[in-house]
């Protein structure tokens, strides 16, 4: 019996396929799937699951799949697309069953091995999903970088950018960051930095939240400014986690989870994340997924066909990913 699990984003796509021991039998790595908007959304999407797909079932040698998952960033699982998606995965290959999951739930799977716990994903956006003990399940945060997404890289990016030029015009304090982002785009002058910002409506958000990079340098050299936008990010993303627990577990605590590129910029906000959320959870334990989402999306598989993640499935697929580029 044969299990599909799919993680596709704004990078990449990334497609597992392995038996119910465990056995990894082929992966594949595609574009991005990420927001199916207009004709060239739908096309990329058919491509990078094309690809992923093909790629990662090239062994299977004629055997038939019995359920695929698909973890997709932007696409809802009870949205219009829906549909869509499972009739483009079934033009690629066949399976007894193929469901579709938004992508922070496949993270929630990966971290927890399908059981009761809070994941924070903290990436160019930020949101949380918990799902407690009664199979309660709540979503907090995802409302996007025009609403919100605060303590997510686009947010550190543009913190980054605003205490640079308020710093340059004397309503800030003295920061490195100014230097360093005039570096990163080859900017001489301020001035020229903020066309640059501006240019062709704006900055891709992905490039401006890719400047958290430069906060986390800087704030390792010792700059407050940087410093400080690290441990507001970590204090925001703590709020994610905190009305995730209130909603679940009021009475008790369940495990929390960090994942997402944020939590990779340094101890500030780390710190901060985990200081608030001990506050008013000191029993709460704050981990790393051990597992990366497109095997949350394998282990939903396996759970709608009612069969087991033991420790010998688990143990057989760590091996099989141990060398697969399954979490870039």
């Amino acid at each position: 019996m044969y299990f599909l699990g799919l993680d596709g984003g704004a990078s990449s796509t990334k497609c597992l396929v392995a038996d119910e021991k465990g056995e990894v039998v082929g992966f594949g790595r595609a574009g991005p799937s990420n927001h199916l908007h207009g004709e060239e959304g739908v096309a990329r999407l058919k491509r990078a699951l094309r690809g992923s797909i093909n790629e990662a079932t090239e062994e299977l040698n004629g055997n038939s799949l019995d359920t695929i998952c698909l973890g997709l960033t932007g696409v809802d699982s009870t949205g219009p697309n829906r549909e869509l998606v499972i009739n483009i995965v079934k033009n690629i290959i066949q399976a007894k069953n193929v469901i579709l999951e938004e992508d922070i739930k496949i993270a929630l799977a990966a971290a927890s091995i399908n059981q009761p716990g809070i994941v924070v994903y903290g990436g160019t956006g930020a949101n949380a999903y918990g799902k407690g003990r009664e199979g309660n399940e709540v979503n907090v945060g995802g409302w996007g970088y025009i609403i919100d997404d605060k303590g997510a890289g686009y947010d550190i990016g543009r913190q980054a950018l605003r205490k640079s030029f308020r710093y340059f015009d004397g309503r800030g304090r003295k920061t490195s960051l100014l230097k360093k982002i005039k570096a990163h785009f080859d900017c001489e002058t301020a001035q020229e930095l903020k066309r640059t910002v501006y240019r062709d409506d704006g900055l891709p958000r992905q490039e401006i939240a890719s400047l958290s990079t430069i906060v986390k340098k800087e704030a390792d050299q010792g700059d407050p400014a940087a410093q400080n936008i690290l441990k507001q990010a970590g204090v925001e993303l703590s709020q994610l986690a905190l009305t995730a627990l209130r909603e679940l577990c009021p009475e008790e605590s369940l495990p929390v989870y960090t994942a997402g590129g944020v939590f990779n910029a340094g101890h500030w906000l780390r710190d901060s994340f985990r200081k608030r959320v001990s506050e008013e959870f000191p029993a709460v334990n704050i981990m790393k997924p051990e597992f990366p989402p497109v095997c949350g999306a394998l282990f939903l598989a396996m759970e709608l066909s009612e069969e087991d993640t033991s420790e010998a499935f688990l143990n057989s697929l760590r091996k099989g990913i141990k060398d697969l580029p399954v979490s870039t």
